[in-house]
């Protein structure tokens, strides 16, 4: 740990540091709501190493304040020349436990908002761990009041992964709320998380507090999380942090997915609709589908008949069609299971994966029909 420390050190000394930057978006509108700064080490022998290969041993040694500091004024004087460039971005950054405890951060970060004056203040975002928080709440809460006062904008990063209660949220002064990546990145294939998901999102609004999601890696990932309300995110199926230098480029380029144009929100009663999307697609891991009872699924036949057809004609078509759809996929999955022929299962492997496409289709184009509905 000495050593890595001291090797840190002089990594900054020797401008071997470097920031990356990665995109935060709006999923509807393209909006790009800014960047986060990414902590990267260029070492001379072993490449470009992410903080994780030596970010841990220097968290709670007193170094972690000096190169807190010297992130947030690089971020500062990159926000300045992205200016000149004619880009105006807000970057955020992210506040270590220690700096967050430091009684020195407010006036820190006041000095250096006096060397950029040019900036405004809420150009800068400061993101605090939940775990951080929570080792001294009180010095915590303090420090992003002051943060606050400056006019700086806080998150609290990576919600989820610490034991943070609702009266933390109530009192501590942030902004937005980010959720971790581990709610995120499984929600294609398995239901666990769409409940928790949807109950942070309402939970976060409740507190009048933004919400982001973070682990946006593929397309899909971003249409179940508008379904589920969120409309902020990043992630690397939106960009990967990038070098400084080539964000002009990937602003000049970037455009939201087409899958995402006008999603709406599920209603919360629909969430078991939604959560077969994401169980029918587990079929597909051979090996899962093989063991996976086909009662598992159950929830959406009782979500189906839950449903009044008799209110519109377009309901009641939407909701035969799926109804039999599920039907052929629950056969099709007991004849799966049942046979051992290699030949047999490829064949069912395909009219399975058709089934499963024609189902969602149909279960989302009902879903935003409800959901506009309700809207109107």
């Amino acid at each position: 740990r000495h050593l890595t420390i001291n090797a840190v050190q002089e990594a900054l000394e020797a401008n071997e540091l470097k920031l990356h930057y990665q995109p935060k978006v709006n999923l509807l509108t393209g909006k790009v709501l800014g960047m986060e700064a990414l902590l990267r080490w260029q070492h001379p022998e072993r490449g470009l190493l992410l903080p994780a290969a030596f970010l841990s041993a220097i968290e709670s040694h007193p170094f972690s304040i000096q190169l807190g500091e010297w992130v947030i004024e690089t971020v500062l004087e990159q926000i300045r020349r992205w200016g000149e460039q004619g880009l105006q971005i807000s970057v955020s950054a992210n506040l270590g436990s220690l700096q967050l405890q430091d009684c020195g951060l407010p006036d820190l970060v006041k000095r250096l908002l006096a060397r950029y004056a040019d900036i405004e203040p809420s150009s800068l975002e400061l993101e605090v761990l939940e775990t951080g928080a929570l080792e001294s709440l009180d010095r915590a809460i303090e420090n992003l009041t002051a943060l606050h006062a400056l006019g700086v904008s806080t998150s609290i990063d990576d919600f989820g992964t610490g034991y943070a209660s609702l009266t933390y949220l109530k009192k501590i002064p942030a902004h937005t709320l980010k959720i971790d990546r581990s709610f995120v990145l499984d929600i294609v294939h398995t239901a666990e998380e769409l409940p928790l998901l949807l109950g942070i999102s309402t939970m976060a609004r409740s507190f009048g507090m933004e919400i982001l999601a973070e682990g946006v890696e593929t397309p899909e990932h971003g249409r179940f999380l508008l379904e589920l309300g969120y409309e902020q995110a990043q992630g690397f199926g939106i960009a990967r942090p990038m070098p400084p230098e080539e964000v002009p480029k990937w602003l000049a380029q970037w455009a939201p997915d087409p899958s995402w144009d006008g999603v709406l929100p599920i209603l919360h009663d629909d969430l078991d609709a939604l959560a077969a999307i994401s169980t029918h697609r587990s079929w597909f891991d051979e090996s899962q589908r093989r063991q996976t009872p086909v009662e598992d699924c159950c929830r959406l036949s009782h979500w189906l008949g839950s449903l009044d057809g008799s209110t519109s004609s377009r309901q009641a078509a939407l909701i035969k069609e799926i109804g039999e759809l599920h039907t052929l996929m629950q056969h099709e999955v007991s004849k799966g299971r049942s046979t051992t022929d290699l030949q047999t299962q490829t064949e069912g492997d395909g009219r399975l994966q058709s089934l499963e496409e024609q189902l969602n289709d149909k279960l989302r184009k009902l879903l935003q029909w409800r959901a506009s509905r309700a809207s109107s």
